[in-house]
């Protein structure tokens, strides 16, 4: 039958094609077939790898997947067992310092402090103390740099009357319930905070301060003075942060005003501290004056204060020693007394220091130091300050008026 196809094929072909295009029309035919079984063939191979080659990345990922959840459980107790050393070191090291701590502290109370003295008035909050003391330096012309630590009044300087100047009345007292009595009471503990200082220092075994101090405003109780020889300012040792002697010139009412000489100690009670320690109450050179626990020793007559429009100035004049201390006050509108007022077995810790402030609670006031004459501004700073504090105003001025 195939040659009969053929045959008719050849037949047809003839009356249409030569030999030759038959030849050709056969060849392609014939190659056509070929090239199809490659193409073929090259697909299934292909397909073949394509198919091995994804097996194989499909088990390699497997594989990774496991060796990465393997290395991530590795590590991950190797850090936890890490941390868990690090913190058992840390432990250890807060326990090893804290005793350290505690063995410093019961050095310092035994070598710092001038009185048997609990471990909780010594090196609390150092940090803070620092920021406060670097804070305070108050603006003033060149030379000694006075300190207003705890701004409880409003102290500034006064370049026209070359004097410090405190601007606010703040009461003596302020309003604290008593822990053992569970009572309101009257505390005097924050007055002595309304001053500023500066630190001083000097080899002689005595000199004179001596200062004017102009009354503006009074409230009753009021205390205006002079401290000297006080402690330098140590970081977080609150023993230190008042201790002191004082002159000061103070008012209980219009019939009780004088002048008073205090130094700061502590009084020991029966009551002790939940570590067996007796409790220790900070005598204030201020509050011993307020509470009147030392004797006022010049009287002044109250009329002297009952016309604040013509402010009244006082002389205070002071001669410290070691062991001894000598003052006069008197209204410099007098004669200067020639005897001074003699306070005889001082505390001579005292003159290892020899800090000089103001303290003014309960009343506005100003106070022109007259000496030691090297802790005083020299004129020339005096001068520079005055032209830039008219400066500062003059811009501020023109600044304000811009703005209106």
């Amino acid at each position: 039958m195939k040659k009969i196809i053929y045959i008719l094929f050849f037949f047809h072909c003839s009356l249409v094609y030569s030999m030759a295009e038959i030849a050709v029309m056969m060849g392609a035919q014939m190659g056509a077939s070929v090239a199809d079984q490659a193409i073929s063939k090259m697909f299934q191979d292909m397909g073949a790898s394509i198919q091995k080659n994804y097996s194989y990345l499909h088990n390699s990922f497997a594989t990774f997947e496991n060796n990465a959840a393997t290395a991530r459980n590795n590590q991950a107790e190797a850090f936890s067992k890490i941390f868990s050393q690090a913190i058992t070191e840390i432990n250890n090291k807060q326990q090893n310092q804290s005793q350290y701590s505690k063995q410093m502290l019961d050095y310092i109370y035994k070598m710092i402090s001038f009185y048997k003295m609990p471990d909780y008035y010594l090196l609390t909050g150092a940090t803070t103390f620092d920021q406060a003391f670097t804070n305070g330096t108050m603006y003033t012309p060149a030379g000694r740099t006075w300190k207003n630590i705890f701004a409880k009044g409003n102290w500034e300087y006064d370049h026209e009357t070359q004097s410090f100047a405190q601007l606010a009345n703040v009461p003596v007292f302020t309003k604290k319930t008593d822990p053992k009595t569970n009572k309101i009471i009257n505390d005097s503990s924050q007055a002595q905070y309304n001053s500023i200082f500066t630190e001083y220092f000097t080899t002689m075994s005595s000199y004179e301060i001596a200062c004017e101090i102009t009354i503006n405003q009074i409230h009753y109780p009021f205390c205006v003075g002079i401290m000297f020889n006080k402690t330098r300012w140590i970081s977080g040792t609150i023993d230190s942060l008042t201790k002191c002697r004082m002159v000061g010139i103070c008012g209980m009412s219009e019939n009780d005003i004088g002048a008073y000489f205090a130094e700061q100690y502590s009084k020991t009670s029966k009551t002790k501290t939940k570590d067996g320690i007796p409790e220790v109450t900070i005598m204030y050179p201020l509050d011993q004056m307020i509470q009147k626990k030392v004797t006022k020793k010049i009287n002044f007559f109250s009329n002297l204060f009952t016309n604040l429009n013509a402010p009244p100035t006082f002389v205070i004049r002071i001669i410290t020693s070691p062991k001894s201390v000598k003052f006069k006050v008197w209204p410099k509108q007098n004669t200067e007394p020639t005897d001074f007022i003699t306070i005889a077995n001082t505390d001579s810790n005292y003159y290892i220091y020899h800090g000089i402030g103001f303290v003014s609670p309960g009343a506005i006031a100003e106070f022109k130091l007259l000496s030691p004459e090297d802790i005083l501004f020299s004129n020339k700073a005096q001068k520079d300050f005055a032209q830039e504090v008219e400066q500062l105003i003059q811009d501020e001025t023109q600044k304000h008026n811009k703005d209106q």
